[in-house]
């Protein structure tokens, strides 16, 4: 780690490479900018300045797409690679990951921390405008970006070098940084963004067809999660529930899975629409992408969705998805009135035999005949060029929002902790 983020620093020497030129509202999806700047020209001391702030590092954080997907789902065991996928995907899949494995580059992850950094450093939260300190609620999303890349990156990794200050010298670029494991790493993050509880959320109106308050992350959501993996349940709970009410979510049978019927001959695919509906309240944060099909995009439906796919569903999950039971009772009733096998978030199996695809597909694609992964297809959309690298869907399809925070996971991660505090009583009304 310490070899790495000193070759990583030399390579950005004394200039800061995002925080210079700012995309306009429009062009924020595009990550292709050249321009950099040295760090005396640049004063972050206007609210134009802390918006274009937020909109540039979320520009850098759309690299982190395919490889948040990959190291969580092949290493969760939710998917594999297959023989046709490459070196890198495969090595991932099998635990083994060589030192110059593209998905285990942490250059990105750093790229995002240096310049969250410099834009801290540098903008002024002291401007007042009608009683109100305006710089605040870009500076504290972006200290949210920070503590969640540098979570991603621990993850992944096991330590981080903890950086506070944006390294813009050779000299910064060469010293030692401490090193910090989960348990630090996770408690450095919780004092760092506990003072910005209960800051306004950030909210641009619509940006390239995308409501953009979905492109950021709840402080409380990030701090959640960081309560639970340090074991201290009461306080996670709370985190989860202050969101809930101030955000005021609800699960209802929209957000859900079911069969309309005893005789299973017609089933409502609520989650899934409410998963793909970017204008759905069950989406809090995503990894949003530009519009344009010549932009960057993760490849995650040309990997997932073809007739030569690299990464597929693993055969104990479908396994265990079609043999999970659950009850159905008809709506406004009390009164369970029939049990089924079968986890419909995964597919609907007919009562003739027929199927329906939800998460994933076994009727494969073409000339494959087995399980394919559907649910980055669902999320896609067609851009109106032809694909020769996925040539049985008739056309490119790319992925526009990757989510990564919605508000089922919020009741789940809240009845989790209660559950672990010793309230499984009132984690199971939770969830």
């Amino acid at each position: 780690m310490k070899t790495f983020i000193k070759n990583y620093m030399k390579a950005v020497g004394v200039v800061c490479a995002c925080m210079a030129a700012f995309p306009a509202c429009t062009d924020m999806m595009e990550t292709d900018s050249t321009t950099v700047g040295f760090e005396e020209d640049n004063r972050l001391d206007s609210p134009n300045d802390s918006l274009y702030s937020v909109l540039g590092i979320l520009s850098q954080v759309q690299r982190l797409g395919d490889r948040y997907v990959l190291l969580g789902e092949l290493r969760g065991d939710l998917m594999e690679a297959t023989e046709d996928a490459k070196v890198d995907i495969q090595e991932i899949s099998n635990f083994k990951v060589s030192s110059d494995n593209e998905y285990a580059s942490f250059y990105d992850y750093y790229n995002i921390i240096n310049n969250c950094n410099y834009a801290i450093a540098k903008m002024d939260t002291n401007i007042v405008f009608y009683e109100d300190k305006v710089m605040i609620p870009e500076y504290a999303q972006i200290k949210v970006i920070r503590a969640w890349t540098y979570w991603q990156l621990a993850l992944a990794a096991g330590k981080v070098s903890w950086i506070e200050e944006p390294v813009l010298s050779l000299e910064a670029a060469l010293k030692e940084y401490p090193q910090k494991g989960l348990e630090d790493l996770a408690q450095l993050l919780i004092d760092d963004l506990t003072p910005y509880i209960g800051v306004r959320a950030l909210d641009y109106g619509t940006i390239d067809n995308f409501d953009s308050r979905k492109m950021f992350l709840p402080v409380d959501m990030v701090l959640g999660d960081l309560y639970l993996f340090l074991g201290r349940y009461a306080e996670a709970a709370t985190a989860y529930y202050r969101l809930i009410d101030k955000r005021k979510l609800t699960l209802t049978s929209s957000y859900g899975n079911y069969w309309t019927n005893t005789a299973r001959t017609g089933g409502s695919a609520a989650w899934i629409s409410a998963y793909v509906n970017t204008g759905s309240n069950e989406l809090l944060s995503s990894l949003v992408y530009s519009s344009r099909p010549d932009a960057y995009h993760p490849q995650l439906v040309r990997w997932s969705y073809n007739e030569v796919p690299s990464i597929v569903p693993t055969t104990s999950f479908v396994d265990w998805m079609s043999r999970v039971s659950h009850y159905y009772a008809a709506e406004n009733t009390t009164r369970i009135q029939g049990f089924f096998t079968g986890d419909l978030r995964g597919l609907f199996e007919f009562s003739n035999g027929t199927t329906s695809s939800v998460s994933y597909t076994t009727d494969g694609l073409g000339d494959y005949k087995g399980t394919l992964i559907d649910k980055f297809y669902s999320l896609s959309t067609s851009g109106g060029v032809e694909d020769p690298e996925n040539e049985a869907l008739g056309g490119l399809r790319y992925v526009r929002n990757l989510p990564v925070y919605r508000t089922s996971q919020v009741y789940l991660r809240l009845a989790e902790a209660i559950n672990r505090y010793g309230r499984p009583a009132t984690a199971w009304h939770t969830a």
